[in-house]
């Protein structure tokens, strides 16, 4: 009699823990759903923006993900914020694999970050008001210049502060919100952006603002990931990557929306 209550009270034990187990192996299966979760803007065009007849989000950043995603089997999540530190501060607390916004690859960046292969190359330029009579960098040496924390653009004015005397060196600063508002606020005189979103930006409208001086950076741009994140994601990432320049398709969404080519460094 005990033996027969043994018997059973380890069946009772054993089902629950056979139905635990096969939940495990359902989760980590080959059969689950892999879902990538990409945070981003909504209205940084041409890059990703919402589509003004349809409401869904379409743009050169939106389609490079779609196609790494169908490509490796991912289904992606879209999240938003509203600028680039909230959303590396998303890959830190891990709600967030990846960025989709134009992101350069910094020194500093990539001591935190991991990044993937690069997909695209932009040239910055200094961004002013109309009006303004300056022609280059120079013309902005004792002025305030806007520049996103931890990008590509902050060791350039670095550099080029060293040899010049405090009044004459261009002071660097960070905002949140618009930069092309906060310029026509006054709130500094100019900031980078890359020649790609300045041209396409200026098409869809005519702002009160031009671009002036050589490019003072070309910046690599890549997705950046946890330092912690699935190795298998990144590699995946990579591998994809690299077939959509061999094949052309990186190339073609350029053209489609910057209207030249700008996946090489040249």
């Amino acid at each position: 009699m005990k033996r027969r209550v043994f018997v059973v009270l380890l069946l009772l034990f054993a089902v629950p823990f056979f139905c635990f187990a096969a939940g495990s192996a359902e989760k980590s299966g080959d059969g689950q759903e892999k879902i990538l979760r990409v945070i981003t803007a909504e209205s940084f065009y041409p890059y990703i923006y919402r589509d003004t007849s349809s409401g869904n989000l379409t743009g050169f950043e939106y389609e490079v993900i779609e196609e790494i995603a169908r490509r490796t089997g991912y289904k992606t999540k879209w999240l938003f914020a509203g600028d680039p530190a909230a959303m590396f501060g998303s890959i830190d607390a891990g709600k967030a694999d990846t960025i989709a916004l134009s992101i350069s690859v910094s020194e500093a960046r990539k001591k935190v970050y991991t990044f993937s292969e690069i997909y695209l190359y932009d040239k910055n330029r200094l961004v002013t008001l109309a009006d303004n009579p300056a022609k280059g960098i120079d013309d902005f040496q004792g002025k305030k210049v806007c520049v996103e924390l931890g990008g590509i653009n902050q060791p350039f004015f670095d550099e080029y502060n060293k040899n010049l005397p405090e009044d004459k060196k261009i002071k660097t600063i960070t905002i949140e919100g618009s930069p092309r508002e906060n310029l026509e606020l006054g709130r500094f005189d100019a900031y980078p952006l890359s020649v790609l979103s300045f041209n396409r930006l200026m098409e869809r409208k005519k702002y009160n603002i031009k671009m002036v001086g050589e490019p003072i950076v070309i910046g690599p741009i890549a997705y950046p990931f946890s330092k912690n994140a699935d190795p298998k994601m990144v590699e995946a990432f990579n591998k994809t990557i690299k077939e959509m320049h061999k094949d052309g398709t990186l190339s073609a969404l350029s053209q489609k929306y910057f209207k030249c080519d700008a996946t090489k460094a040249e």
